[in-house]
């Protein structure tokens, strides 16, 4: 995660430095920390610990300021995530899953109460959710228009229709391995998107090629 995220911001520090140029004329240096670029990531939950000095509980899947926000399991064992962000989310939640108990339960009533009382929420939902095979619950979910999502293992994604639409899942012809599946890119552009042109190198294929660009060497 570290390495993509600076790769990411020095990518976007090259663009501000063009344009930079573009403006003044003066070129400048781009760089980015492995370390700077992880805890950009945590700049809310690090805002909040220097404003009140309180470190912010480790919270695995769920979300510090919304509840439900989480990540459950199906009766097929697959999981899904749900999440409601404020009290129409979550009244159409209750209707979607037929539990209107849980609308009208007072511990549940608004988002602080839900918050507060999230445990015992979680263990609700989590019964729901374990009624049905995913796929079922999920056009269920989606029908109400409830903020929802499968969590996909890699399976999964190779299957993807979306993925495979999107151009993420490109096959490439390998000279020794003949057709890969290999990760796409994900940045699409109007006029030069760009795209995977070859398979990933042999070992030592480019060698050569390399040594010479750089001439000669004694």
């Amino acid at each position: 995660m570290a390495d993509v995220t600076a790769a990411t911001l020095v990518a976007y520090s090259a663009m501000l430095a063009l344009w930079a140029r573009a403006r003044d004329g003066q070129g400048q240096a781009a760089e980015v920390a492995l370390i700077d670029g992880v805890v950009h990531l945590q700049s809310v939950q690090l805002g909040e610990y220097l404003l009140t000095g309180e470190p912010p509980p480790r919270t695995g899947n769920r979300s510090p300021f919304y509840a439900p926000y989480n990540t459950y399991t199906c009766a097929d064992g697959h999981q899904v995530h749900l999440a409601a962000f404020n009290d129409k989310f979550y009244r159409t939640l209750c209707q979607a899953l037929d539990a209107p108990q849980l609308a009208h339960d007072p511990r549940f009533a608004t988002a602080t109460s839900r918050l507060a009382n999230r445990d015992a929420l979680d263990l609700e939902l989590a019964a729901l959710c374990a009624r049905e095979p995913r796929a079922a619950l999920m056009r269920r979910l989606h029908s109400a228009d409830v903020v929802a999502a499968p969590v996909n293992d890699f399976p999964a994604v190779r299957a993807d229709a979306q993925l495979q639409h999107n151009g993420m899942l490109p096959v490439v012809d390998h000279p020794e391995h003949g057709p890969l599946v290999i990760p796409g890119i994900p940045l699409r552009l109007g006029r030069t998107t760009g795209g995977i042109r070859r398979p990933p190198p042999r070992l030592g294929q480019h060698t050569a090629e390399i040594l010479n660009e750089l001439g000669p060497r004694n």
